[in-house]
């Protein structure tokens, strides 16, 4: 197994190289789920708010090819496991595979992939997005990732204000000198804002803080940073905060944020700060917790029905300048997103989603606020 996706009834999907399949919570096979038979070395799962699975992997193939199905290096699933011939995402005549790396869903349905598209002798390195139908977006600006002999794109990360983290293996951006990781604008462009350090090697993984501090893991080094295992300010800068106590002594290729903003790394390491942790390890210490908003904040902020069937209703308390409201699943990723202003309630749109547990959080300048909903 290489990758896996929880859904929020409890179900959850597995992938190999070339398996896919749905399990129920109890660990029981899901056989409501059939996969079209595949191949690719790395696959990936990302799975929508509606229950379609967006599959991707390198030189993905399907089997059979059924049109256009299967043709840009992922495919898109409906629930059931059957190709989603809807989904038609664009190849670069000439070219004519896409070498997938990653991709990530902004809440709006768009989709943004990063990968190499190559054939014909030509060879582009870039982050394209996509509409919720596969069409290219023309609105979205597509640099070319640069480094010797070639820059990799390699994982996405998509803030609360839309910009994008992209991490990988890669000297420059659109010919701007930016090492292993660089941000993009909500339109595509280069965040020259975003200025980090000067790093060496991969950066396998990108994540985000709910404190907007970005995590980085690979097997990456900086003069600047801790190794393996680092933290960014928003502004890109070193986060001195982040100590050498929770530096691993070997890569780190997977990470997770949960809900309490504890971080779960995993990766070909067997200490952490010098402790046994062999690669599977808990960081908890209160300098990379998120902040939280006042109990009282908590208190005043009210969200209703739940469990909800059609719209979620939440209400801010307007004296701690509430500035914006999620939906998350269960793995932390944004499915639905709205901007607040003052005390006016928010009603969000939950008739889509599939049934089951979501996480509620709302943005405040003090700080933030979590609890679990149920939709139904």
């Amino acid at each position: 197994v290489i990758d896996m996706a929880i859904q929020p009834d409890g179900r959850f999907l597995a992938a190999g190289r070339n398996y896919l399949q749905s399990y129920l919570s109890t660990g029981a096979l899901d056989n409501t789920f059939a996969s079209p038979a595949f191949s690719s070395s790395n696959p990936r799962l990302l799975l929508q708010a509606d229950g379609r699975v967006l599959l991707g992997g390198y030189y993905l193939r399907v089997y059979p090819t059924t049109g256009s199905f299967g043709a840009g290096g992922f495919v898109r699933l409906m629930p059931d496991g059957s190709p989603d011939n809807t989904f038609v995402p664009p190849t670069l005549a000439p070219m004519l595979y896409c070498v997938f790396s990653d991709f990530a869903q902004q809440p709006n349905g768009k989709l943004l992939v990063a990968g190499t598209y190559i054939g014909d002798g030509s060879r582009q390195c870039t982050v394209k997005r996509l509409e919720t139908t596969g069409a290219a977006d023309a609105s979205f600006s597509t640099g070319t990732v640069g480094g010797n002999p070639n820059g990799n794109p390699i994982s996405l990360a998509v803030q609360n204000d839309g910009k994008v983290v992209l991490g990988g293996s890669f000297s420059t951006y659109n010919g701007t000198a930016r090492t292993s990781v660089a941000r993009l604008n909500t339109d595509g462009t280069l965040d020259t804002g975003f200025v980090p350090p000067v790093l060496s090697g991969n950066v396998t993984k990108v994540l985000l803080q709910p404190n907007r501090h970005i995590l980085l893991g690979g097997s990456v080094t900086s003069t600047a940073l801790p190794n393996y295992l680092m933290r960014l300010l928003a502004n890109g800068a070193p986060d001195a905060s982040y100590a050498a106590t929770a530096v691993p002594n070997g890569a780190v290729n997977s990470l997770l944020v949960q809900p309490d903003g504890a971080i779960v790394a995993a990766g070909p390491f067997t200490t952490i700060g010098g402790q046994p942790a062999a690669t599977l390890a808990r960081i908890t210490a209160t300098n990379v917790l998120h902040v939280a908003a006042p109990e009282a904040v908590a208190a005043r902020t009210e969200a209703w029905p739940v469990p909800a069937h059609t719209t979620l209703t939440v209400a801010p308390d307007a004296s701690a300048h509430p500035q914006a409201v999620e939906l998350l699943d269960l793995l932390g990723r944004p499915v639905l997103r709205q901007t607040l202003a003052g005390a006016a309630p928010a009603g969000l749109s939950v008739e889509t989603l599939r049934a089951g547990t979501y996480l509620l959080r709302v943005t405040y300048a003090e700080g933030l606020i979590t609890r679990r909903v149920q939709v139904q």
